[in-house]
């Protein structure tokens, strides 16, 4: 090794040390001088990109990873970090390719089978998942044996994984990963003390700030479960601030702005419209944690619906179109239409309910004029508590704070008023109370709404097999419950921000 290769190296463990110490700004500072020195050694832009990953920076993250690639196109380790970087971001399909990417290059090795099956996890690939995870457990991995823990979860298999915590206490012992899947666990089993114990046990110190986001929010949601309001939200405070995300509200309010101006009325009359007359398209929209992922699950019971989860469709054909254009509208509706085929041949309805496809209902209407829209809504305080209390994409800048979160509300709620009166598609406001309080006539709404059949299973959405991959998934493998109403007045006293901003004019 060269005195200059041996230099750059001594920098760069500089960089990754300040990661692990918690100083990403540190770290990104030790790159900044090897980049101009060495813009051409694709190891210095991968230690960059995990840095401004670890910073929330991931539009900054992907270009800077892209081009460690590009450089490194056989280095298995940035094409992992892209794809964290990218699924932060919500591209989850570039995402899964900068994934399988990395796979194909290490195929034999248990870290990156960890982290792609981690990957695939998150994604709702619950088999594929659980397939690597013992590929990589039998090897050694120990992160795996929590990934297989958290494949139990996922499926709602509950007394399987007490069993096996109950038979490892060893490999629960051995890492944070293994901790924190067991501590979720309990808590889904009423146990919510012993979490908090497990949780505990971890030493935040040793983990990058990124890695003590979840533990944090597990803890605040066990510290929920235990009836402690005040150290609940204390403990996702503390997460949400690692998180270090900003949210431009200016922006976010011009946005919806332009998106109002754009689209009234008197513009749809003049705007064309694609020829299509498919009725499969069923857009699910609202604010998170509004009800979406339960009115999904009930609806995916029907034998005539197919549930396609959010899919990032729309945002990405959406970019750049032509809304002036007959042949541009028609072109893009059949891309999408053809995806939908392909996912579900014989479904009569096919649901996409990426909650801020709000914000394309204008699109949604020219490019599909037979589409039926269901607006999910809640108690603003209960939604903005639940979303201040989850881990959410960085895509979802608002999520960490209250004031944010309450502005975001306000601009959704401002939009869907708009939407109700301008837009040339119907439209069915679905109230989550609503539906949890009564829910068999309110399905019977629904269902007349999106032009099917009564179907007393969709009563029976706990009992379904599939698996969701929202952050809401263990509310849909119980029966239906109202706990989750006015849950927020339990926590009054610190939402003061969160109401002030509902309130404004």
């Amino acid at each position: 090794m060269t005195v200059v290769e041996m230099t750059v190296q001594a920098q760069l463990m500089r960089a990754v040390e300040a990661m692990r110490a918690g100083d990403a700004q540190q770290a990104l500072h030790q790159t900044e001088g090897l980049v101009g020195a060495y813009p051409d050694l694709g190891l210095v832009h991968l230690v960059r990109g995990r840095a401004l990953l670890e910073l929330g920076r991931f539009r900054e993250a992907i270009a800077v990873l892209e081009r460690a690639t590009r450089l490194d196109p056989r280095s298995a380790e940035a094409h992992l970090t892209l794809g964290a970087a990218l699924q932060m971001g919500g591209r989850t399909q570039d995402a899964f390719a900068a994934h399988v990417r990395a796979l194909e290059l290490e195929p034999e090795a248990p870290h990156v089978q960890e982290r792609v099956a981690s990957f695939l996890l998150e994604e709702g690939q619950v088999d594929e998942a659980e397939s690597l995870f013992r590929t990589a457990a039998a090897r050694g991995n120990a992160e795996a044996l929590a990934g297989l823990l958290a494949v139990s979860e996922w499926r709602g298999d509950l007394s399987q994984a007490l069993h096996w915590i109950e038979t490892h206490p060893r490999a629960v012992e051995e890492s944070a990963a293994t901790k924190l899947a067991a501590a979720r666990v309990l808590r889904r089993l009423d146990r919510p003390a012993e979490a908090v114990a497990l949780l505990d046990a971890i030493d935040l110190a040793t983990l990058t700030p990124s890695n003590r986001v979840p533990v944090l929010h597990a803890k605040g949601d066990a510290l929920d479960a235990a009836d402690d309001p005040d150290g609940a939200f204390e403990s996702w405070a503390r997460a949400n601030a690692l998180r270090g995300l900003r949210f431009d509200a200016e922006a976010h309010r011009a946005r919806i702005a332009a998106i109002r101006e754009r689209y009234d009325r008197a513009r749809f009359e003049r705007l064309p419209r694609a020829s299509n007359a498919d009725e499969r398209p069923l857009f699910l929209v609202g604010v998170p944690r509004s009800g979406s992922t339960l009115t999904e699950q009930m609806l995916s019971c029907h034998p005539d619906v197919f549930a396609a989860g959010e899919l990032d469709d729309l945002p990405r054909l959406v970019e750049g179109l032509d809304r002036e254009s007959s042949a541009a509208i028609d072109s893009a509706a059949e891309r999408y239409l053809a995806s939908l085929h392909q996912r579900a041949p014989g479904a009569s309805r096919i649901i996409d309910k990426l909650p801020h496809n709000a914000l394309f209902l204008g699109e949604i209407a020219q490019l599909f004029p037979a589409a039926r829209i269901v607006h999910c809504s809640r108690d603003e305080r209960d939604t903005g508590l639940s979303i201040f209390g989850r881990n959410f994409h960085a895509t979802h800048d608002y999520a960490t704070d209250l004031v944010s979160i309450g502005v975001f509300q306000r601009e959704h709620r401002r939009l869907m008023e708009h939407w109700r009166e301008q837009l040339p598609l119907p439209l069915l406001e679905l109230r989550y109370e609503e539906l949890v309080r009564d829910p068999e006539p309110t399905l019977r709404g629904l269902l007349e709404f999106c032009g099917l059949a009564w179907d007393p299973q969709v009563l029976r959405f706990h009992e379904s097999q599939r698996l969701t991959r929202t952050a809401s998934r263990a509310q849909v493998q119980r029966p239906l419950y109202r706990s989750s109403v006015g849950r927020a007045r339990s926590y009054r006293r610190h939402l003061g921000p969160l109401q002030a901003e509902l309130e404004a004019p």
